[in-house]
């Protein structure tokens, strides 16, 4: 993976939230003309958004600092509701038996039991209407990291079904198996033929392989987040892969591109 100093880092941030800033005033302007913000939900909707393009903090959307992540893990230890919250999640951690359905289950249900605290002049069914509205596409990825979330907190406190479970490989490759392990193997020796992005910022770690020879995944683009999660897509042909990375990439420099804009726009030196 390519390799970055502290001061290239820096920047590179500092130009990500710019982009995020950029991308929620957009996008909180879209759904206030839309009609979808009231003076009784604006907090919220703010909060949601922020999440989403990762605004208002050092840490990208999917980080596993993010304010969701964090309040999140105080919540389901117990730290905002006391022991008997805590006592019950771990009884409904081991009732689950590891099942994706289960898990998904009790991670909405903690969420929710989450934002009523922030929210406490919200109904559940009006906090959950809003967060699959507004999350949108990053719906699905919200919960699959807080499933892995709950199944690291079984692994921490030796529920048994976790135990047996328990991971040996990098990563973690819930949604990719086998395959993905393999192809993250690949890309600890090199062998990914283009990069782009880096693990800390809400894009992630991205890198087109074609002609890998692996069964079921000749050509792919692979991801890895900041909290480990690897996934792969695959194409059957090496064109339809590079379109693809192609229209990635592109994306990724958009960003970027918005980001130097936005830094241009609002330093008065840079502009002298």
């Amino acid at each position: 993976m390519v390799e970055f100093t502290d001061e290239e880092k820096r920047k590179m941030v500092a130009e990500m939230n710019r982009a995020a800033s950029i991308k929620y005033s957009e996008e909180l302007q879209k759904v206030e003309s839309a009609g979808d913000v009231t003076a009784k939900n604006r907090e919220l909707v703010e909060f949601i958004l922020a999440f989403r393009h990762g605004y208002g903090g050092y840490y990208g959307p999917f980080d596993s600092n993010s304010a969701l992540m964090r309040d999140f893990r105080l919540m389901a230890d117990g730290s905002y509701t006391g022991e008997p919250y805590y006592r019950a999640i771990l009884s409904k951690l081991k009732d689950s038996e590891g099942k994706d359905k289960a898990l998904r289950s009790l991670a909405i249900g903690i969420t929710l039991d989450m934002m009523q605290q922030e929210f406490p002049d919200l109904s559940r069914s009006t906090i959950q209407k809003a967060l699959v509205k507004h999350l949108g596409p990053d719906l699905e990825k919200t919960n699959k990291i807080l499933v892995q979330e709950l199944r690291d907190m079984a692994k921490n406190h030796d529920i048994p079904w976790a135990i047996e479970h328990r991971s040996t490989g990098p990563g973690k490759f819930e949604s990719s198996g086998n395959i993905g392990e393999v192809l993250h193997g690949m890309t600890m020796d090199g062998s990914a033929d283009e990069e782009a992005g880096d693990v800390q910022y809400a894009y992630g770690w991205n890198g087109l392989m074609v002609n890998t020879g692996v069964k079921g995944a000749e050509h792919v683009i692979v991801n890895e987040d900041s909290n480990g999660f690897f996934d792969y897509t695959a194409y059957d042909t090496e064109a339809k892969a590079r379109a693809a990375w192609k229209a990635l990439t592109k994306e990724i420099n958009e960003a970027e591109a918005e980001a130097e804009e936005y830094e241009y726009r609002n330093d008065p030196k840079r502009r002298r």
